[in-house]
């Protein structure tokens, strides 16, 4: 069925779903942080791209990150204060595990994204 709208999009085209489709589509669109237009037409006329939440895999990224970087200075900063001598390397020791575990994180996302883009590949 065709509705002319204003714009270069004016053609609506319906369908019927299931409960269970429509609670699909709504949980893949707020997945990927889409309307159902842009679930659409990404998935149909680009089924070669990678479909992400580009906004929710950058924020996990960029906190990641921020996290090793305050680790990094917190680090740098205990190594400078600590006496070796006496064995007082408690502090530096949990840092450099924070440090690790945060590495990690961003190792699994980076891995999460590469099996993504091997599947659509």
């Amino acid at each position: 069925m065709s509705k002319r709208r204003s714009g270069n999009r004016g053609n609506l085209v319906r369908c019927y779903l299931s409960d269970e489709e429509l609670s699909a589509i709504n949980r893949i669109c707020s997945d990927l942080g889409w309307n159902k237009s842009e679930l659409f037409r990404n998935r149909l006329l680009h089924p070669d791209m990678l479909n992400i939440n580009s906004a929710q895999l950058l924020s996990v990224l960029s906190e990641i990150g921020m996290q090793m970087s305050l680790l990094n200075a917190s680090i740098d900063h205990q190594q400078k204060d600590i006496d070796y001598k006496n064995g007082d390397t408690e502090k530096l020791e949990a840092l450099i595990n924070s440090y690790h575990l945060q590495q990690k994180k961003l190792e699994q996302q980076i891995r999460k994204l590469l099996m993504r883009i091997e599947r659509k590949g």
